[in-house]
């Protein structure tokens, strides 16, 4: 039994030999069968490819046989190797359709890899436009197109679900491959400069200009102008482009004219020919040394330094007598015309050193010239007036930087015996651009300024307001000069002294009798004659002095009222932009503030509607069209006209509060220890003296039965008003607050020892007032008292003490018959708590009473209570 399982096995190994070696052979015929499937595949595509190319080459033929001139039937050109039809013996061929003559060509979108962003996303809807591809697959594309950084965050922000739209990729896109987004391109662009080539400049303004929006053609040409080389710029402001195209074209051709003249000629070309050097200056004969220290100067820097008076050859002030050191080279680029113009000699090997070259008045243009202020007198900030004098003759000298020449009025020449020399042919120029006849010149006049005497040569001309001009061709002889014209003084060297000359604050008048004047005007010495009268109006008001001020006292503050009368009138427009302007701040999260209106009575209309109007005229309000709105109330004042007031209660509600500290009248009369004069102004409509901060003007609207308006001027009723206003007057008067002034809102009070101090004191005030553009109302201000009533007291030199009329008020109090009219009682008596001893123990009867369910009233009499001790 065990040899037979033996020959089994042996005969099972042998047919499984067999086996694998059949296997074996038909693995090699497969691998022989894929690889002639493999070589005819490729066979295949080189035919399929060479057909495809000849039925490209016969479908272009066609194209162009179909256009030419003679009408042929449309027939199908059948193609130049014929394919064979599919049979199942070669499931392989097919027919290849005709390409399309018309088909777009094919479109590629870059790949992405976080560079150029812009650039690429300007791509991307291109070709979306272009394939019109649906919104909903724009996001998968893009997918297929991004690589390295770009596409590690692509599959970050997928799957983090941070996008879901194309518009909110290509936010995405631009926040984290673009420039940050608190880069200023406008004020980049507007700084642009010119480096090297226009080409360069203009790829930079061009990547800079795309990033800004809102800009005009005008204020693009503007920038591109004004980023220009100095050279090509102004070529470019004589040609005058148009539009931005133009100048930019022009810039190349003006670029390419400058570096071609610049190769061309090594050496400039100039007006003047080439003076000699003084034999002093010549430098021995010897190898021409390699570099040499030449200063370029363009056209444009030589008539910058000749305008500021600068030396041609080094930094230092141009004066008479001038020497520069070092010693240097000048190369003057002058633009010469081709009539005029030579070339320069070529260089010898011995150098030569230019001649100083300094600004002289041949080379301006020697047309005299005044300026419009000068010509009628008036003085601006660029003007001085000073008291000089001819032969022994007071004048009135005008120093203007705005006239070329010296000039003197016509008249006074005969008067003065000055000697004229003619010039016929002689006119200058008016700052208006008219010219007038010149009466000729007086020459070497010798003339005193202070202590200094000068000699001038004066034009003749009818100027008016000033007997003497004086303009650059006097100042330019002083050398450098200081010129303070806000306290009215200019200072300068001459022979190594320091001259000071002292303006005139204002003008003296002198006055005449007839006799005088009628001498005079016969003599034509004296331009101009003033006839001053005061006039009283009856509606100005008296103003209030105090009955104990001397006369010669309130002479002087009739004068200094009178010189600040600006400072009492009513303003005119609206108050200038500060730093203090009324901002009203919400709190987080705050809906739009909108409130229905009242109803109102018949006449309160009218009165509304009168009211409106004043203030529309007086610019105070205006139509508005905001989402805000606050109802309002007419309150009767004291003498029976009506008050305009917003309910900004809602809006207040939602306003964050500013917590400026208001002063306490107890602290503020601590201050006035050792007055004995004092004076009180209240300024006028004090809030409407504050402007409303821009952006906020919308939140004060306000709707009444016939519109809505909103205030461009603080109103009254705004929670924060107070703070402003007190922040802005403690601004104001900050170097003299608490030294001789007090403020509490808009009033102000002026506290001084004696009558001369105070007069300095109210000047000092008016002073401040004017300039700040705060006006104050003269019927309601006192001036020079000895007692004067303040914020309900009376302050004189003796102390403070409660005003008699609060006192007569509590006095005469009704008795109260509910809560609101004891809290009114005790609000008015707390106020005088200083001035009553054991103040709270006598009023603790009635503070009881102030709480919940505690006060009850009785008509019938009772007994003397805390009212009547108190009163």
């Amino acid at each position: 039994m065990t040899e037979g399982m033996a020959t089994r096995s042996r005969t099972i190994e042998d047919q499984l030999t067999k086996l694998t070696e059949l296997l074996a052979k038909q693995d090699a015929k497969m691998d022989a069968l894929y690889l002639t499937v493999h070589q005819h595949s490729e066979a295949f595509d080189v035919v399929q490819k060479s057909l495809a190319s000849q039925q490209s080459v016969a479908a272009d033929m066609m194209v162009k046989f179909s256009t030419t001139d003679k009408p042929s039937a449309p027939t199908t050109q059948p193609p130049l190797l014929p394919l064979p039809a599919p049979t199942s013996a070669n499931p392989y061929v097919f027919s290849i359709p005709l390409p399309n003559p018309n088909r777009p060509p094919k479109i590629e979108l870059p790949l992405f890899s976080g560079d150029g962003v812009f650039g690429w996303l300007f791509q991307a809807n291109h070709f979306f436009a272009s394939y019109q591809t649906p919104l909903d697959n724009q996001l998968h594309t893009a997918a297929f197109y991004m690589t390295g950084p770009a596409l590690q965050w692509f599959q970050w922000m997928q799957a983090t679900n941070q996008f879901s739209s194309w518009e909110k990729f290509s936010r995405q896109l631009e926040l984290r491959f673009g420039p940050s987004t608190f880069l200023n391109h406008k004020a980049q662009l507007f700084k642009l400069k010119q480096q090297t080539t226009v080409v360069k400049y203009l790829e930079e303004f061009e990547c800079l200009s795309t990033r800004v929006t809102n800009l005009t053609t005008a204020s693009l040409l503007n920038c591109f102008l004004s980023g220009l080389k100095d050279d090509i710029q102004q070529e470019l402001y004589i040609l005058r482009p148009t539009d931005l195209h133009e100048a930019i074209g022009l810039a190349k051709l003006v670029e390419d004219k400058c570096n071609a003249a610049r190769v061309s000629s090594p050496y400039p070309r100039t007006h003047f020919p080439r003076p000699l050097p003084a034999p002093s200056l010549l430098v021995a004969a010897g190898p021409r040394p390699p570099s040499l220290p030449i200063k370029r100067l363009t056209p444009f820097e030589m008539a910058t330094r000749r305008e500021k008076g600068l030396c041609f050859n080094c930094d230092a002030k141009f004066v008479p007598g001038h020497k520069c050191s070092p010693a240097q080279f000048l190369c003057l680029m002058v633009d010469t015309e081709e009539d005029t113009t030579f070339d320069s000699p070529p260089p010898t090997d011995t150098p030569e050193l230019l001649p100083q070259i300094h600004p002289t008045p041949q080379d301006v243009d020697t047309t005299p010239c005044i300026s419009f202020h000068a010509l009628t007198g008036q003085l601006v900030p660029s003007t001085l007036k000073l008291a000089g004098s001819i032969h022994g003759h007071p004048v009135v000298v005008l120093i203007d930087g705005g006239s070329t020449n010296n000039f003197i009025q016509s008249h006074l020449v005969k008067h003065l015996g000055l000697t004229v020399h003619p010039s016929p042919h002689l006119r200058v120029t008016v700052g208006n651009g008219e010219s007038m006849g010149c009466g000729g010149e007086c020459r070497q006049v010798s003339m005193k300024l202070g202590d200094t005497s000068f000699s001038v040569d004066l034009l003749l001309l009818p100027i008016y307001g000033a007997d003497v001009v004086l303009g650059v061709q006097w100042l330019s002889g002083l050398g450098p000069v200081v010129f303070d014209y806000r306290n009215l003084w200019m200072e300068f060297i001459q022979q190594d002294s320091y001259i000071c000359l002292q303006g005139l604050t204002r003008l003296e008048l002198n006055y005449i009798t007839p006799s005088s004047l009628v001498k005079q005007l016969t003599n034509q010495s004296t331009t101009q004659y003033w006839h001053l009268e005061v006039e009283h109006s009856p509606t100005d008001p008296d103003p209030k002095f105090g009955p104990t001020a001397p006369p010669s006292f309130i002479a002087a503050l009739r004068l200094l009222l009178t010189s600040f009368a600006d400072v009492f009138s009513p303003s005119i427009g609206l108050p200038p932009q500060r730093p203090f302007d009324y901002c009203i701040p919400l709190l987080p999260n705050t809906t739009q503030v909108n409130v229905k209106p009242y109803r109102y009575p018949h006449f309160q209309k009218t009165e509304i509607e009168r009211l409106v109007t004043e203030m529309i005229s007086d610019g105070i309000i205006q139509p508005s069209t905001s989402p805000y709105s606050a109802p309002v109330l007419l309150v009767k004042k004291r003498d029976g006209s009506w008050r305009f007031y917003v309910d900004y209660r809602a809006l207040n509600a939602v306003t964050v509060k500013d917590h400026f500290p208001i002063p306490t009248v107890e602290e503020l009369f601590d201050e006035i220890a050792g007055a004995h004069v004092f004076s009180k102004l209240d300024l006028r409509a004090g809030y409407h003296q504050v402007r409303i901060h821009p952006p906020d003007i919308e939140k004060t609207a306000f709707r009444t039965h016939d519109g809505h308006y909103e205030f461009k001027v603080t109103p009254f009723g705004l929670s924060n008003a107070p703070s402003t206003f007190q922040a802005l007057m403690n601004s104001v008067f900050k170097g003299i607050l608490r030294r001789f002034v007090l403020v509490f809102f808009d009033d102000i009070l002026i506290y001084s020892t004696d009558w001369d101090h105070h007069l300095q004191h109210l000047q000092a005030v008016f002073s401040i007032l004017r300039s700040h553009h705060l006006h104050a109302k003269q019927q309601k201000c006192e001036f020079g008292n000895a007692e004067i009533g303040y914020l309900g007291h009376r302050i004189s030199g003796q102390g403070v003490s409660v005003d008699p009329s609060k006192i007569s008020m509590i006095c005469k109090w009704p008795q109260p018959r509910a809560v609101r009219d004891l809290r009114a009682f005790l609000g008015l008596t707390g106020y005088y708590r200083r001035f009553v001893r054991n103040y709270a123990a006598l009023t603790a009867p009635l503070t009881i009473l102030l709480k919940k369910d505690s006060f009850t009233w009785s008509p019938t009499p009772r007994p003397p209570s805390t009212i009547s001790r108190l009163s």
